[in-house]
């Protein structure tokens, strides 16, 4: 059997046509959509996986912030827990000095009020006694007692020391009269003994003595020149045991010091 050659190249040529039209109008566009495809698939996955990735990111930093947050809470909860522990200690503190302090007060205001009663119940008993005193006292004077007085009185102005004289001098220096006060008006001999016993005490003849009575003075005498005073009473040993009483020291029943008063 002999090939037609005519045939075979006309079925080769319409082979290739074929091919031709298939490539250029069937197979290309399959393979662009395909590509298309792919490329598209390409797309699509790898937004996927950015999508993905950004997700974990988020998630990652989501796990941070919420480990963060927890993390500042417990520190929260802490200092929070802190801070109460302090504050209870600081109010215990305050609520234990507040405490003391007010027994401490009460503790001074019970002193206080202790020493007030005892101090007005010594000042009760001591007014009462010195009154009691000074009443029997006064009661007991007579021209014996008085007399007495007056001797007791020239022995303490014969026993003044030399400094006292010179200020008792220096006083009446100016004075023309000194005043000579008892808690008795002395008889005449009292009263001359007494100014002589003043002008050698002053060291003047020429100053005048005048007498005056003051029953306060609870059998007492008293010499008395502006600035200067010298006086001995019964009084004084009464304020001498007042003064012992209430813890104030001794007064001296025998007294030179300055006045204002004559």
């Amino acid at each position: 059997m002999s090939l037609d050659w005519f045939t075979v190249a006309a079925q080769l040529i319409n082979f290739l046509i074929l091919v031709w039209l298939l490539r250029k109008y069937l197979y290309r566009p399959v393979l662009k959509a395909v590509d298309e495809r792919e490329k598209k698939i390409a797309a699509q996955v790898n937004a996927a996986a950015a999508t993905e990735k950004a997700a974990q990111a988020e998630k990652a930093d989501y796990a941070e912030k919420q480990a963060d947050l927890a993390r500042r809470a417990d520190g929260l909860m802490q200092q929070a827990k802190t801070d109460a522990e302090a504050a209870h200690d600081r109010l215990i503190a305050e609520a234990r000095q507040s405490v003391e302090r007010q027994r401490a007060q009460w503790q001074s205001a019970l002193v206080t009020e202790q020493e007030h009663a005892a101090t007005e119940l010594t000042r009760e008993v001591q007014v009462a006694v010195v009154g009691v005193a000074r009443k029997f006292l006064g009661d007991l004077a007579g021209a014996d007692l008085e007399a007495r007085m007056t001797s007791v009185f020239l022995q303490r102005l014969k026993a003044v020391g030399e400094e006292q004289r010179e200020r008792l001098a220096a006083a009446t220096a100016g004075a023309s009269e000194i005043t000579i006060r008892s808690s008795f008006p002395p008889d005449e001999a009292g009263k001359a003994s007494i100014r002589d016993a003043v002008a050698g005490l002053i060291g003047r003849a020429d100053l005048r003595v005048g007498f005056e009575t003051d029953k306060a003075m609870v059998c007492g005498m008293g010499l008395y020149v502006p600035g200067y005073k010298l006086e001995w009473s019964v009084a004084g040993y009464l304020d001498q045991l007042n003064n012992k009483i209430s813890g104030d020291g001794q007064a001296a029943p025998v007294k030179i010091e300055p006045n204002g008063t004559s």
